[in-house]
């Protein structure tokens, strides 16, 4: 939007995002609501979160959506874009987004493995359960780590929770781990999914 430091941001939130109405039989529109049922999925296919760290909420920034781990605490905040204030489609699909980095926050730089399950199951999730697929990004990375991942799911959905057992942390599992359980990938792509993604 242009905003700049010390612009007033616009009153254009979506109040369903977390006013909580009775539903029995739809799962809510409340942003907390649909991180549920997201974490729920994210560690049905790719393994359980960390549970030393702790999630705080949700913020929205002037930036990209990331996961925020707050003043060098165990405490995380998935922030989302400003475009998401208004479009459920934008927040969710973010949410699940980030929600993949919050199965194994880590120090180490975020791989194209971890980015490309991110990327992945954004889709899945926004796919399944709206009917539409999120926006997709125009950098060449985001779909580099994007078809390798799919080529993984096509091979084994679980084998990335299998591998989680051995190395927990995503972006700290190995070339050697990644053959082991996906032998059909060739070893310039299991060493181009254990390199730091860059997003350029």
């Amino acid at each position: 939007l242009g905003m700049t430091e010390g612009d007033t941001v616009p009153s254009i939130i979506n109040p369903e995002y977390f006013f909580a109405r009775p539903s029995e039989n739809e799962m809510r529109p409340t942003l907390a609501a649909q991180l549920s049922r997201i974490l729920v999925q994210a560690q049905y296919f790719f393994g359980q979160r960390d549970q030393n760290y702790t999630f705080l909420g949700f913020e929205f920034i002037n930036g990209a959506p990331r996961l925020s781990i707050a003043y060098d605490t165990r405490f995380l905040i998935i922030q989302l874009y400003i475009n998401a204030m208004h479009d459920p489609i934008h927040a969710y699909s973010q949410i699940a987004h980030e929600a993949i980095h919050m199965l194994s926050p880590s120090r180490y730089p975020i791989t194209y493995l971890e980015e490309g399950i991110a990327y992945f199951f954004s889709n899945w999730y926004t796919l399944k359960y709206f009917g539409v697929m999120p926006p997709q990004s125009e950098l060449p990375s985001y779909d580099h780590a994007l078809n390798l991942v799919d080529l993984m799911m096509r091979t084994d959905a679980f084998g990335i929770k299998k591998m989680r057992q051995e190395i927990p942390t995503i972006s700290a599992i190995t070339p050697e781990l990644i053959l082991k359980y996906y032998p059909n990938l060739l070893e310039i792509q299991a060493q181009k999914l254990v390199s730091p993604f860059e997003r350029g």
